[in-house]
């Protein structure tokens, strides 16, 4: 029989005919068992396959963030924002929009254009993820 190791969350860490050698708690399972190392989880007894969490990215090049926002189909909607901002704040995220070189989640800019183009902030870590993966 070989035994499976998870950890204190339930994860898969290890299986195999061998003695775990940490402090994983050990599951004997089938001799046919194969689950995916790290994205298996034991819950109620049954194993079962887990996405792990995803990070929001705290910033993104300002290629990825156009990339991103051009296939969310809402690049000309940010453009058309910042041109309707009154001075000032337009002149400012004019500069920020046209020569920084990356976009940080937790910006001003951000922060105020986000909702302007129906974006909230769940939308917004989404592509900022999406945006990290280009």
């Amino acid at each position: 029989m070989k035994s499976a190791f998870v950890n204190a969350a339930d994860v898969l860490t290890a299986y195999g005919y061998q003695v775990s050698n940490n402090d994983d708690r050990c599951v004997e399972v089938d001799d046919d068992f194969d689950m995916p190392i790290g994205l298996s989880r034991l819950a109620a007894g049954q194993w079962m396959l887990h996405a792990p969490p995803v990070q929001v990215p705290t910033k993104v090049s300002m290629r990825q963030a156009r990339l991103a926002l051009l296939a969310a189909g809402k690049l000309a909607d940010v453009e058309a924002a910042i041109s309707a901002l009154a001075n000032p704040q337009k002149e400012a995220a004019q500069i920020e929009w046209d020569y920084s070189s990356t976009v940080e989640r937790d910006s001003n800019i951000v922060a105020l254009l986000g909702p302007t183009v129906n974006l909230d902030d769940a939308a917004l870590d989404a592509l900022f993820i999406a945006a990290s993966n280009l």
